[in-house]
């Protein structure tokens, strides 16, 4: 049977079939592979997808939804397909739409011809919710507001295409038209085989060189930023995405700040200017010092500095007002009267409840029309009166009569419908479009875009908020050999605004060869450097466990020394896990330390706590970095304390070492040797250190005779010191000696270095002053001083600043000192010391480089 057997026809437009039911021409070749497919081949490839979406975290964030903040955004892998000369006309009429845009925000921040020859009521634009008297007068680079827009296009029933809506604010979604070309591409390459299709992937580049064009002209090398409202926000997949692919810094307006009128981030090496800001937060948060004054979004001053010219920002403040659904409704008179032209892609016909006439129009047909809110998107502020009850429909109306300005109706549109699979055939659902349009000295526009689904049977919201999903959405070549186009452009003439030869945008300044990683912020170090401690914890703690646990299975006399209260003391956990159970049990112990969410350093905490800090600097790590830990909390998250016990154990925390070792791999292999990189290898070098000293100091004096507590008198001589200087005598615990070894993966390098057995001096040596041990302490702190060094840029000088002077104490000492005088001043005391400075060279960095 044919996927396609059950697949129903309404009266909507459909994309891929034709009345009769036939496939249309540049939809043959895909119908016939689709057709052929077995149902659970196709449903494997889904699977798959979502796998995918899932590891990879594209995601997105519903507001107030207690099932959890990241939402997976689904893919259809049915593509939707768009013929060449289906897109030129697309194409033009988008061009034709976002120039006359841009004239009329110049128009209406400046000369306000348009509202003194009466085409646009003055009222609606002074009285729109984004307009911005404060930027009446500012000239920005160009004479260009909207540098990136997402324009909403739907198809009717005769299949005529449509404007729905425009976003020139801050539009997303471009970041899903990308991943979900690659997913595409990697699960149904055979799609691709006998379609020739225009290439989505130069995005990124043209956009940061339009953003680059921005910048002040005396700025050589600007700096780009991408400012983001932070984790939570519903795009924050898409904004490290984009900083990603461009590699820019993603900052929050905590990074920021301004001083006379110049605005710079906050960055280990110190602030650094910023000259051009991509800005996804909306214009009320973006400086309190102007707009709400309770924003913690955005950055205080930074509109002066915007209106001095020393920043730029993309898109302009007060773009908004274009936004509105209501000024929505003027635009084809703003192409006529700006551009002399015919609108090429037509309105929906609107309603404006501002009109008498059109409000009496709305309260006796709401039954049959879309109401909407003039400023509110995602789906939301709308009512689909043909689907609500006459209760709903009069509480709505109630709010039109009582604020006529912000809203409008419009007929419902049977929109476009899809095939998409649905179980184990394909039925159809609602589509729109999204294209992508960057505006600097050309348009160029994705080809394609985004393709949003109604996946709810009969829905017409293509939200992802309110259950939507996507598609990939193919734009054909012409001729053959035409995939190698660029994106699509306008020709010299149809340039927007008025561009003087020094403003000229899109063609990014040339730049020196930067051998050296770019300035980090010191939000994204402290990031880094948590990354490290957390997976290195992660993991020490899966060694430990893990050791501790098979030693005490092995004979009662070894279970008596392996005490379950060491592990406790180790970890300074013994008040927490006695207030939170009532005896030693070995499965609570487990629990504590493995599953138990309330214990910040059970090994799920620090998964999760390494896997939201990677989630906040998803622009400087490798997208290998990121799937590879999103994939370890993701598997953790499947264990409980019941299935690590009826399975083996050792299996359990060999994968969390595995996927810990499997981690600091990938970023060996695949981050750049800088700033980020250091940072890391600091957190997990100084994490390590503070293992080894506690794990030796507890385990010393539990393995020990208890009257063995108090060292000797040094020898006069230290060269005559005894063999075993640490003066143990009696007898020895060999197995715990051996467990101390093994808790930090040493043992068999131990006894490569010391053949004549496992003795409680020379363990404490080799984890104490070997240089050549990852996991001694001397060289861990080594590393951690090498690191600071080269953040520094002080590889060969006197120390720099605190952290410096705090690790090269500590450095200093264990080069130089010697096991004879460590137990001539006490064991304990010189861990405890070590301890000591571990934490000062922790708040040291911290105080040096982490302050934000």
């Amino acid at each position: 049977m044919s996927l396609f057997d059950a697949y129903p026809q309404g009266a909507a437009y459909d994309e891929m079939f034709d009345p009769e039911g036939c496939p249309r021409p540049h939809y043959a070749s895909l119908f016939r592979i689709l057709e052929g497919m077995d149902r659970d081949a196709f449903r494997a490839r889904c699977e798959l997808a979502e796998l995918t979406l899932i590891n990879q975290g594209i995601t997105f964030t519903v507001y107030g939804d207690e099932r959890g903040v990241e939402k997976p955004f689904p893919l259809d892998l049915t593509p939707r397909i768009i013929p060449a000369q289906e897109w030129v006309h697309i194409e033009s009429g988008l061009t034709q739409r976002v120039r006359a845009l841009n004239l009329f925000l110049k128009d209406i921040y400046h000369d306000q011809k348009i509202l003194k020859d009466r085409v646009l009521p003055r009222e609606l634009v002074v009285n729109a919710a984004h307009f911005r008297p404060e930027c009446l007068g500012a000239d920005v680079p160009g004479d260009l507001y909207i540098h990136i827009c997402g324009t909403d296009l739907i198809r009717d029933t005769d299949g005529t295409y449509r404007v729905l809506e425009d976003n020139c604010r801050t539009p997303s979604g471009v970041s899903y038209v990308l991943e979900n070309r690659l997913i595409l591409m990697r699960i149904f390459s055979q799609l691709f085989q006998e379609n020739v299709v225009r290439p989505v992937d130069q995005y990124t580049t043209q956009l940061l060189a339009n953003l680059r064009a921005l910048a002040p002209p005396e700025r050589d090398n600007p700096t780009v930023v991408l400012l983001t409202p932070g984790l939570f926000n519903s795009a924050y997949f898409e904004h490290s995405f984009l900083a990603q692919q461009m590699g820019i810094a993603l900052v929050e307006g905590r990074d920021l700040f301004v001083d006379d009128d110049i605005v710079y981030m906050k960055t280990v090496r110190g602030p650094q200017r910023v000259d051009v800001i991509y800005r996804r937060v909306d214009d009320d948060f973006l400086d309190p010092l102007l707009f709400r004054p309770d924003s913690a979004l955005g950055v205080p001053g930074l509109v002066n500095a915007y209106r001095t010219g020393s920043v730029a920002l993309a898109n302009g403040i007060g773009t908004g007002v274009a936004d509105d659904k209501v000024i929505y409704a003027f635009v084809p008179r703003m192409i006529e009267y700006y551009l002399g032209e015919t609108p090429i892609l037509p309105n929906v016909e609107t309603y404006l409840a501002w009109n008498p006439e059109h409000l009496r129009y709305i309260e006796e047909h709401a039954h049959a029309l879309v109401i909407k809110a003039a400023n509110e998107s995602g789906g939301y502020g709308m009512l689909m009166g043909p689907q609500a009850s006459q209760a709903e429909r009069e509480a709505f109306l109630t709010k039109v009569k009582a604020e006529p300005r912000n809203f409008i109706a419009q007929p419902l549109v049977e929109l476009s419908c899809c095939p998409c699979f649905v179980e184990d055939h394909f039925e159809g659902r609602h589509v729109d479009l999204r294209p992508y349009i960057l505006c600097g000295e050309k348009v160029t526009i994705v080809p394609g875009g985004l393709t949003r689904v109604a996946l709810r049977k009969g829905s017409y919201v293509v939200n992802s908020s309110q259950g939507g999903g996507s598609k990939d959405t193919w734009v054909l070549a012409g001729e053959p050999g035409a995939q190698t186009q660029t994106l699509g452009t306008m020709t010299q003439s149809q340039s927007l605004g008025t561009l003087t030869q020094s403003q000229t945008l899109g063609s990014p300044a040339p730049h020196p060869i930067q051998e050296r990683y770019g300035p980090l912020l010191s939000r994204d170090a402290d990031a880094c450097f948590w990354i490290g401690r957390y997976i290195e914890r992660a993991e020490a703690t899966a060694r430990m466990i893990d050791v501790h646990y098979h030693f005490r299975l092995e004979s009662p006399l070894i279970g008596e020394t392996m005490r379950w209260d060491s592990i406790l003391a180790i970890y300074g956990e013994a008040e927490r896990y006695r207030a939170r159970y009532a005896d030693e049990d070995e499965r609570h112990i487990l629990q504590f330390f493995t599953c138990d969410e309330k214990n910040p350093n059970a090994i799920l905490s620090c998964v999760r706590a390494a896997r939201e800090n990677a989630r906040g600097i998803r622009d400087q790590i490798s997208s290998e970095m990121w799937q590879s830990l999103n994939q370890m909390y993701l598997d953790l998250s499947k264990w409980n304390v019941t299935r690590i016990l009826a399975g083996s154990p050792h299996a359990f925390f060999q994968k969390i070492k595995n996927a810990s070792h499997l981690f600091q791999g990938i970023a060996n292999r695949t981050l750049p040797m800088g700033e980020c990189r250091d940072f890391l290898d600091a957190g997990r070098f100084l994490e390590r250190a503070g293992q080894t000293t506690r794990i030796l100091d507890v385990k010393y004096h539990d393995l020990l005779p208890r009257h063995q507590f108090d060292p000797p008198a040094p020898a006069a001589d230290p060269a005559s010191a005894l063999p075993d200087p640490f003066g143990i005598g009696g007898p020895v615990d060999v197995h715990g000696w051996i467990a101390v070894l093994k808790s930090v993966g040493a043992y068999e390098a131990f006894r490569k270095t010391y053949h004549q057995g496992v003795t409680p001096a020379h363990v404490a040596a080799y984890l104490l002053l070997n240089l050549q041990f990852p996991a001694s302490v001397r060289h861990c702190i080594r590393r951690v001083e090498g690191c600071l060094r080269r953040v520094s840029g002080n590889a060969d000088s006197a120390p720099a600043n605190a952290a410096e002077r705090a690790v090269g104490r500590l450095h200093s000492n264990l080069n130089f000192i010697t096991p004879q005088e460590i137990i001539a001043g006490g064991l304990h005391e010189f861990l405890e010391d070590v301890q000591d400075r571990c934490h000062e060279i922790g708040a040291a960095i911290s105080q040096t480089y982490l302050r934000y």
